[in-house]
């Protein structure tokens, strides 16, 4: 009984040690990304990117009701000259 209470004891020690150091590997790896400017470029990179699509998207829809108008009329203009 007393080699397998100790065999639980060591197992829950491994598993508490695994945890610990999984954390501290994690946070060392989140303090790498903070530290380290590359990321940093990279985000502003995709915000750049993300404005530029935000802008793209407004000024075709815009673009697209602008022209159905046009069309319309010229249908109309047809229609009514016909």
């Amino acid at each position: 009984m007393l080699v397998l209470a100790n065999a639980n004891r060591d197992r829950k020690s491994y598993k508490k040690d695994l945890k610990r150091r999984l954390k501290l590997w994690m946070l060392s790896g989140m303090q790498r990304l903070i530290m380290s400017e590359e990321g940093q470029d990279l985000v502003e990179y995709a915000l750049v990117l993300a404005l530029i699509a935000l802008a793209a998207v407004a000024t075709v829809q815009t673009l697209a009701v602008d022209i159905n108008i046009a069309l319309v009329n010229v249908g109309m203009a047809l229609t009514s000259a016909g």
